[in-house]
């Protein structure tokens, strides 16, 4: 299968959680069991505004199958970071859009989840028209 004909996914951006792993946390553990059935169906990531020591960036979307590199770390939200936060989801959701019919968020730090909200709008028109 091509990208474009391969079944593709929903994306379920969560905030980032003082928990980690975050499939620890309280809210994790809620959303994956209400989810478990749907799993193979939808990929459930972190918006987490940590600095990666690699690059000196914040993370941006943490998959789960990448949340063990936050492990030991934790940041408060900065909005002197935002700006640089915003950047690398923006990286990355252009890079995965592909992956995903649609993309839903629930983020719980407002200035994350108006800019995460504008992002998504963006990466529609960037994506071809294809909703996501």
């Amino acid at each position: 299968m091509t990208k474009e004909t391969k079944m593709r996914k929903l994306l379920v951006l969560l905030p980032c959680t003082n928990k980690k792993p975050y499939t620890e946390a309280p809210t994790w553990k809620f959303v994956l069991k209400h989810l478990s059935p749907y799993l193979e169906h939808v990929d459930i990531a972190a918006v987490d505004c940590i600095t990666n020591p690699r690059t000196g960036l914040p993370f941006g979307i943490v998959s789960r199958r990448s949340q063990r590199l936050t492990v030991g770390k934790d940041e408060r939200p900065d909005p002197e970071k935002l700006e640089s936060l915003v950047k690398e989801i923006r990286r990355q959701l252009r890079r995965r859009s592909y992956r995903y019919d649609r993309i839903v968020s629930y983020l719980n730090v407002k200035s994350f989840r108006t800019e995460i909200g504008d992002l998504v709008t963006e990466v529609k028109r960037h994506v071809n028209g294809t909703a996501l």
